[in-house]
């Protein structure tokens, strides 16, 4: 006892006892904000504001004692010697066919996967987008570069090989090769920047058989190369981060990040904000090498705007409806005339049908907010801006309760770790494991799986969320949220240990990011694949911060 008191009082100190306080109350407030979210569609049961105060404390000490135990636990337990796993890991990683290595075997990881979900996986937006490329149609709903990447692919087997069904292999495959490709990217920085051999054998085998990895592989989805793409970006941070010096004098390394940090953001509209978000922090971090970090910020926003100006005027692009960027707004007010039609008035009634028409607004649900965001009518909207900004604001303050649980009810499922999937209500799955009528109809790319009881448990895994639903663990090893909780943690831990450079130019992004989410339209477990991809960056930057608070880092 006496040893944990000095601890306490020594080590842990002010700072720490903080962030373990401070931690604790979060995931507290997380924790029953989720469940009474899950079970009850409201975080106020009853209406019981003392009882969900004492469960949120009680919980929240609980958390911030074991907060305080891991901080305990991994200070200074980082081990930097050299163990004959740790010398294999280092000789293979100075080898100039090591990343081939590496690529090959998460690639080949994968193959069974792939077999048993013949020729992929074309959920999601692909049927859309497939319609899009075959009619001609340009739209930025959806990344440009990806819709002609996917109709395009498919087109070409089909010129090659006779059918649509060898252009959905071919496309699967490039995909397959491309994310692999930069998850061994991933792998060998690591290895390079003496990571441990848990670590770098571990991030091996979480890239080539982790369902959401495994799966989100060969699924025509944007956010699959999005996502490989931005756990390839933070890991390029981590460089920069241990060695300013060099990165910075490096061409090809700022014209890798440069080149990664653009394509990101014409594949996902919300990493501008990331990137604009971060941009201060990064830059005056690398302030000795401000010219460097300014141009890594500046140029790929200044091709964005390029891109995105005078490129989509000549290919007559069709840009986003604004109401895509209204999210919240119509959910917590279509909440609130669902539940209290009666507290508006016939003139409310009739500024608020104007926007969304009331045929759209009964279409509300709680964890799907498309329902009734595609009757919002944007010219009405711009229109009456003023008044139906007021109009938002009262209902508001009459009903708060409302307004927070139609804001968190689409929402939850990205920082909730129990979340329930399938979702009964949405399409909400663990991945979206069919094809669209028109892909199969029209393309006649349907499943021909080649691992028939492979297929059958593929499905179990995907459309049916088993892995999920496991009690107590499902949620901790495969909930979308619990990636979320991690990254709390590494942000509280690293914070005590002091070490800003990670928290300001890698934490804090990924934190940015996370702020976009929250005004999505429905939590999916892809939106939060970004932060799957980055795990092994996370996991070094804790173990990397207790060896450094410590003076213990190992030579590069």
């Amino acid at each position: 006892m006496e040893k944990w008191k000095h601890w306490i009082r020594e080590d842990l100190g002010s700072l720490g006892g903080a962030m373990a306080l401070l931690g604790g109350l979060i995931y507290g407030i997380l924790f029953w904000f989720g469940y009474n979210l899950t079970y009850y569609n409201t975080i106020l049961p009853e209406g019981n504001f003392w009882k969900l105060a004492a469960q949120i404390l009680v919980t929240g000490a609980a958390g911030a004692a074991l907060l305080a135990l891991l901080f305990r636990l991994l200070s200074g337990r980082g081990d930097c010697r050299k163990g004959r796993l740790r010398a294999f890991c280092e000789s293979l990683a100075g080898k100039k066919y090591a990343f081939f290595v590496i690529w090959g075997i998460i690639f080949l990881c994968w193959i069974p996967f792939w077999l048993s979900s013949y020729p992929g996986i074309f959920s999601y937006d692909s049927n859309l987008q497939f319609n899009w490329y075959f009619t001609d149609y340009r739209s930025a709903h959806h990344p440009l570069v990806h819709t002609w990447m996917l109709g395009g692919l498919v087109d070409l087997g089909h010129h090659l090989f006779g059918s649509y069904q060898a252009g959905a292999v071919l496309y699967a495959l490039t995909q397959m090769l491309i994310m692999s490709f930069l998850f061994a990217g991933i792998c060998i920085y690591l290895a390079r920047h003496r990571a441990p051999a848990w670590l770098c054998i571990g991030s091996v085998i979480f890239y080539g058989i982790y369902p959401a990895n495994a799966y989100l592989c060969m699924t025509a989805t944007k956010d699959s190369i999005f996502s490989a793409l931005f756990g390839f970006y933070m890991a390029q941070l981590l460089v920069a981060h241990l060695h300013p010096e060099e990165f910075f004098r490096s061409g090809r390394q700022l014209s890798t990040l440069m080149a990664s940090s653009f394509l990101m953001m014409i594949l996902r509209n919300n990493m501008m904000y990331m990137i604009l978000i971060g941009a201060p922090f990064f830059v005056i971090w690398y302030r000795k090498h401000w010219k460097a970090a300014l141009l890594t910020v500046v140029l790929p926003l200044l091709l964005l705007k390029i891109y995105t100006g005078p490129i989509y005027d000549a290919l007559g692009v069709e840009r986003v409806d604004a109401r895509e960027a209204y999210n919240a707004i119509i959910q917590t007010i279509s909440r609130t005339y669902n539940l209290a039609p009666e507290d508006f008035s016939k003139e409310e009634k009739e500024l608020l049908f104007e926007v969304i028409p009331e045929d759209y607004i009964v279409r509300y649900v709680p964890h799907k907010g498309d329902e009734v965001r595609w009757g919002f009518d944007t010219q009405a909207f711009n229109e009456n801006k003023a008044e139906f900004f007021q109009l938002w604001i009262t209902k508001g303050l009459s009903h708060p309760l409302m307004y927070i649980d139609g804001f968190l009810s689409t929402t939850f499922g990205l920082w909730y770790p129990w979340d329930i999937l399938p979702d009964d209500t949405t399409i909400r799955v663990y991945v979206e494991y069919f094809f669209g009528t028109e892909t199969q109809e029209l393309l006649n790319i349907r499943f021909d799986p080649k691992l028939e009881r492979f297929h059958k448990i593929s499905y179990a895994i995907c459309q049916d969320s088993v892995l999920t639903r496991i009690p107590v663990i499902g949620g901790i090893l495969f909930g979308a949220g619990s990636f979320l909780w991690l990254l709390l943690f590494a942000t509280l831990y690293l914070i005590w240990k002091k070490d800003w450079g990670f928290v300001l130019t890698l934490l804090l992004p990924m934190w940015a990011y996370f702020l976009t989410l929250l005004f999505g339209p429905v939590a999916c477990m892809r939106y939060m694949y970004p932060y799957m991809t980055s795990l092994p960056v996370i996991l070094y930057g804790i173990w990397h911060g207790s060896l450094k608070s410590e003076g213990r880092l190992p030579s590069v």
